[in-house]
Formats: structure tokens, sequence, C-alpha cells
């Protein structure tokens, strides 16, 4: 565990420095509310309805976190850390489990400011916010973040899998739009739109708090987690520890 702890530190301090992604979990969240619901500022607002609306936000943050969990582990392995670390620690999977308790972290502290912002713009009781958001983010967290350390696995570059998740989240969010967060979502949507993923697993969840009848795939939901944590179960059996060398 002492190991886990200093490189979850280290994690956090690197993380910290590339505050473009740290604001782009942050940041588009917060403009994506303000905005959409601009005409409740400071007025009375719906709290299930907000409930629900917010839960979409929460999803594009938690796969947001999964992609950069994929993407650092990429970039770590290419500037051949990981290889350095493994002689250190002995076992490469210490350096993956802190790498994942750091974005953790992270996360917890973004989904914190962006309950805090509601809470004071919307008149949303805060602590109840709170437990709404994070147990929203929770249940799907694991077996997405596990998921998506498939990354290290394919043979590809960091800099070439940046613009294909830039392009992905932004066809993942924008799918969205066309999903409403009360209608049961198929298997087919939940393994091919991590997003959906998470508004479905959030509704067992949300369900105490907007108090209407979500309608929840069970069955989808079910075999969706397993798909995703076989992912991450063959990942960290057959991650690369060196990079992949350019011809």
């Amino acid at each position: 565990m002492r190991k886990i702890y200093y490189l979850s530190k280290h994690f956090i301090r690197v993380f910290s420095a590339y505050k473009i992604n740290f604001l782009s979990i942050l940041i588009i969240p917060v403009i994506g509310v303000v905005y959409q619901q601009r005409d409740f500022i400071f007025e009375a607002i719906e709290v299930g309805a907000f409930y629900q609306y917010i839960s979409i936000w929460l999803a594009y943050m938690v796969t947001m976190t999964s992609f950069t969990i994929g993407y650092q582990l990429v970039m770590i392995r290419e500037q051949q850390f990981l290889k350095q670390m493994k002689f250190i620690v002995q076992d490469y999977k210490y350096v993956i489990f802190s790498l994942i308790l750091s974005q953790y972290f992270i996360l917890a502290i973004t989904v914190l400011i962006l309950a805090i912002t509601s809470s004071i713009l919307f008149n949303i009781p805060l602590l109840r916010l709170l437990i709404f958001s994070y147990g929203v983010v929770t249940i799907p967290l694991i077996p997405l973040s596990f998921a998506f350390l498939v990354f290290n696995v394919i043979p590809i570059h960091a800099e070439n899998l940046q613009p294909i998740i830039t392009v992905g989240t932004a066809l993942m969010l924008f799918s969205m739009n066309y999903i409403s967060p009360i209608q049961e979502i198929s298997l087919i949507n939940l393994i091919v739109n991590p997003m959906q993923y998470v508004l479905e697993a959030g509704k067992i969840w949300g369900a105490a708090f907007t108090q209407s009848n979500l309608l929840v795939n069970y069955p989808a939901l079910i075999v969706a987690t397993l798909w995703y944590f076989a992912i991450g179960f063959l990942s960290v059996k057959h991650t690369k520890i060196v990079p992949n060398y350019r011809i």
C-alpha cells in the first residue's frame, strides 16, 4: 500500500501540470450546466429534472477520466517510466493501480467543484447534490477505468491517440442530446458509448433522488459491465512495458 500511496501522489502532481486536461474535465461541464440552465440561475428549478440533467455531464466527466487513465498509461510507457517503475517496485500493476487512484482523486475534486457551483447558482441543497453526484460516478467508474487500459495494448502512439479521444468524446457527447435520461438504453449503446453506460448505471442511484420511475435495462447493464471488466482484465494481463518503437 505504501508503494501505491507514493506513486499516486506522484501521478497527482504530474497530472496537475497538464492543466488543459484538468480544465477539459472540469470547465466544459460547468460551462455546459450554466449555459443550458441559465434561465434558472438564482431562480427556482425542479430538482428532479436538474439531477437528470447534471447526470449527463457527470457521465462526460467519468468517461473523460477513464480516457485519461488509458492515455496517461500510454504516455508513461513511451517515456519508459513504466519500465523503470517495474524495476523499482517489482510489479507494474502497482503503477497501474496508482495511476487509476490518482485519477479518482482528481475526479472527486472536479465533481465537488461542479456540485458547489451548481448548488450556489441553482439553489440545490449541496449535501444532497454531492451524495447524488458521487453515487452516479462511483458505480460505473471502476469498470470503465479498467476497460480503457486497452489503449496500452493496441499498437498506437500517444500523439495519435489524443485526436481519437477528442473526436470520440465529441461524438459521444453529441449523441447524448438524443438520449432521454429516463428512457431505457440498449446493450449496443451501452458498449459503444461509455457515456450512455454511465447514464444507465447512474439511474440505479438516481432513482432515489429524482423520485421517478427510471427504466433501467438491468440485463444489458450487467452484460456491459462484464464486458468492460473483461477488457480491463485482459489489458492488465497483457500490459506493454516498453514503448512502440518507430520504424
